[in-house]
């Protein structure tokens, strides 16, 4: 799903369930008893004409119910619909604020908002309108028709000390019973209205791509790590997708080996990762550690021996140290380790120049620093939980050259009791790897040292040299 929607299911469509689903529901609980009470004294006193009056009363609202019932859900999906195109509009526009600002794209992004956030406002209307439609005519209708029984009764010679007791009793009833019966009436409208949003948060929430939805900390397994990780037949395709991104991959990784996945983009690397991250489940095969299946009852014990290091970091406006231990309260987070962690990654220098050292706060997704440096602290993140496995998804990819070598440096340093696995298309990156595995089309290719596929790979030959030569044309190019 596209982040604006997930955000504006979490943050803006629980709330309206509550508010405008369930609220209505118990309000109309609440309404049905009071007038189960109201109708129950009337049939003491004359079932005949509340029998009429209540067979009136059920074939008005049952009449609208019917006519709008459709409409008014195919509303409410519309409703859900506008409401999903205004968020990821506004999410649009402010991810992409400079660019969209330096190509003077506001307009365009205001206007799609504004076009939205009017269809919302409409639909809504047109549901408030709805669900409060019969309650003036019902009471006129009720009232006047009283008014009218009086003055036929009186001019038929009725008995004024009979007349206007009954009238009393019947009015006030009716001052109960319309005001319960109308707000049912617009509680069901608002339920009909407000089912899409049910419905799609239900669809949320029994998601396959939500596996470890079902896990309790109470009953996760322990799931050592002593010998190798291995992938056995392992087919993947995503749900949308017309064929494998992975297909039918075999694999043994040795514990504390460094392990590199290199092929041209669009070969199923980062999806492999993916997979022994355990964020995919695969439809086939399985991954295992020690002969152990990862499944949902290990998974977080798993991912705990885990450091991982994407290419696009995230970085919460906060200070360096609580990016550092992402995720970890202030009491609990270990400044020694924070430093130490950074140190390894290259960091520790450029930090100490900032204005408050390690609680410099960098502003939102990191914006007051460069890529390098923003990858930099991404992998001092990985290391700061001192993991058993780091794997790194192109973490050099934003580093200059000279930083990149130390941040290489730091990484063999760490990697001495660690098992590594990283994906590049910056090959030199996977020199000191134990094994390369080269992946088209989700399988593998090839397999060797660094070495020893430059000298029969004919495929992985020409990205290396690629590779150099991007880089002597970078040296020899002068400056304009």
């Amino acid at each position: 799903s596209n982040t604006s929607d997930l955000g504006k299911n979490v943050l803006a469509e629980v709330n309206l369930l509550t508010i405008s689903f369930l609220m209505p529901l118990f309000d109309s609980m609440i309404n049905l008893l009071v007038l189960l009470v109201v109708v129950g004294m009337l049939l003491t006193v004359n079932a005949a004409a509340t029998l009429g009056i209540l067979a009136f009363l059920a074939t008005v609202y049952s009449t609208l119910n019917i006519y709008l019932r459709v409409k008014i859900r195919q509303k409410g999906a519309s409703r859900l619909q506008a409401n999903r195109k205004r968020f990821r509009a506004a999410h649009e526009a402010l991810s992409s604020i400079k660019i969209t600002r330096v190509m003077g794209a506001e307009p365009h992004f205001l206007n799609r908002y504004s076009k939205h956030s009017r269809e919302y406002a409409r639909l809504n209307i047109f549901a408030q309108v709805a669900g409060q439609m019969p309650h003036y005519l019902m009471e006129t209708i009720v009232f006047g028709g009283l008014i009218l029984f009086v003055v036929v009764a009186l001019a038929k010679g009725g008995d004024v000390a009979e007349i206007v007791p009954l009238v009393s009793l019947y009015a006030f009833a009716g001052k109960r019973i319309m005001p319960a019966l109308q707000n049912i009436y617009a509680s069901i409208t608002q339920l009909y209205y407000n089912q899409a949003i049910l419905d799609r948060l239900y669809a949320d929430l029994l998601s396959d791509e939500q596996p470890e939805a079902s896990q309790d900390d109470g009953e996760q397994e322990p799931l050592p790590f002593k010998h190798h990780i291995s992938l056995t037949n392992i087919h993947f395709r995503y749900p949308d997708g017309e064929k494998n991104v992975i297909d039918g991959l075999n694999l043994e990784i040795p514990k504390n080996a460094v392990i590199g996945f290199a092929g041209s983009t669009g070969s199923g690397q980062t999806t492999l990762v993916d997979i022994l991250l355990g964020l995919h489940l695969p439809q086939e095969g399985q991954a295992a550690v020690d002969g152990r299946p990862i499944t949902e009852k290990n998974l977080k014990a798993w991912r705990s021996k885990i450091g991982y290091v994407p290419q696009e970091i995230y970085l919460s406006d906060d200070t360096v140290c609580r990016n550092i231990a992402f995720g970890i309260s202030d009491d609990r987070i270990d400044d020694d380790r924070v430093k130490q962690a950074a140190r390894t990654a290259a960091l520790d220098g450029f930090i100490r120049t900032l204005p408050q050292g390690y609680e410099t706060v960098i502003g939102e997704r990191g914006v007051r620093l460069s890529g390098g440096q923003r990858q930099r602290i991404g992998l001092a993140r990985a290391l700061y939980r001192n993991p058993e496995i780091l794997v790194l998804d192109e973490a050099t990819s934003s580093i200059d050259g000279a930083t990149e070598r130390a941040v290489l440096d730091a990484i063999r340093s760490a990697s001495r009791a660690r098992t590594v696995m990283m994906i590049a298309h910056r090959l030199n990156t996977l020199k000191d790897c134990d094994a390369i595995y080269v992946m088209e089309e989700g399988r593998f290719a090839d397999r060797g040292t660094y070495d020893e596929l430059m000298s029969w790979n004919e495929a992985f030959m020409k990205m290396a040299r690629a590779e150099e030569s991007g880089k002597d044309e970078g040296k020899n190019r002068k400056p304009i």
